[in-house]
């Protein structure tokens, strides 16, 4: 399986402002690069790099064609849900228990870049 770096932001990172998507292509095209398995490296939160957790090695994220994705040795458990590409918006939106959770704002065929969706980083 090849090796993909990806910097991923998950919603405790409420202090950041979101990058501007780029997400952009066809719902096809956008199939074709996200749906594979991707390891998870490292997170980041404020500008500074966070190891993943001993035993988090095997962190991995798997997105289907049908719309749906695994995650998989997560220090929380193990997951299952959607996932939605808005060409409007040039994002894929994640789903987690049937609500928005995360937005893929970036995706190359070597990087995705997830980031909290706006309203999760609206505090007060």
């Amino acid at each position: 399986m090849k090796k993909i770096l990806v910097a991923l932001f998950f919603v405790f990172v409420c202090n950041n402002t979101l990058k501007a998507q780029n997400v952009t292509g066809t719902e096809a095209q956008v199939k074709t690069t996200l749906c594979k398995s991707w390891t998870i490296d490292y997170a980041m939160s404020k500008g500074k790099k966070i190891s993943m957790p001993v035993g988090a090695e095997g962190f991995r994220m798997v997105f289907k064609t049908d719309n749906t994705y695994e995650v998989k040795n997560a220090p929380e458990g193990n997951a299952n849900d959607k996932w939605v590409y808005d060409a409007a918006a040039k994002m894929v939106v994640i789903y987690r228990n049937g609500k928005a959770y995360s937005n893929i704002s970036t995706l190359t065929d070597t990087e995705m870049i997830i980031s909290p969706p706006k309203s999760e980083m609206d505090f007060g």
